[in-house]
């Protein structure tokens, strides 16, 4: 009898993780995430990104030195006509933004959930965590976007100067975005009080 229930509890737990997996994204940031978390976004900076860090763990500075490799949740259906913008945003201070990392052109390679933006440069190359002098304990959120369809070129306007305050809504607006669909948070501890 209880062999019976098994897939069910197992397909409510596989929810329940999914669910609890892109919640340290900020709010604002959030609100278009698939419901049930069946669209998410993986990270590694150990080179298997279908073995990505929870949401929420914490890292070394040094752990985070080299850009990290990203695939698409194990949920999520892979579709290779897909292309993918994926932004690093220090997210500690609601009214302080900083941009670290902007790549366009992320398309699944075919190997598992793997993506990859193998066809051209960054827009912002990775700016690891503490490279702009941070103090305290920093959450960065990396975010997941569809690039709009209509071409396969799409060129990232907007950034911010390295360092500065970084505006979302208004980078989403000068670059014809809808709201992010997924993301995952790491903590860096670097020690001392954040200054927002």
């Amino acid at each position: 009898m209880h062999v019976r229930y098994a897939p069910h509890l197992l397909a409510a737990l596989s929810l329940l993780r999914q669910s609890r997996a892109q919640d340290s994204i900020p709010s604002d940031l959030a609100g278009s995430f698939t419901s049930g978390g069946s669209f998410e976004i993986q990270c590694s900076y150990e080179n298997d990104a279908a073995e990505g860090f929870a949401d929420g763990t914490e890292f070394s500075e040094q752990e985070t030195s080299q850009e990290p490799v990203f695939a698409l949740g194990d949920s999520t259906g892979v579709n290779t006509a897909l292309n993918f913008l994926i932004l690093m945003v220090d997210t500690t201070c609601d009214n302080n933004r900083v941009l670290h990392y902007a790549q366009p052109g992320f398309q699944a390679t075919g190997d598992r959930t793997q993506i990859s933006a193998d066809n051209g440069p960054a827009a912002l190359d990775y700016q690891a965590p503490g490279s702009f002098g941070e103090t305290g304990r920093h959450q960065y959120s990396f975010l997941l976007y569809f690039e709009p369809r209509g071409g396969s070129s799409f060129s990232v306007q907007g950034l911010p100067n390295e360092g500065e305050a970084f505006d979302v809504q208004e980078f989403q607006d000068a670059n014809d975005l809808d709201d992010p669909r997924a993301g995952v948070a790491m903590v860096v501890d670097f020690g001392g009080s954040v200054d927002c």
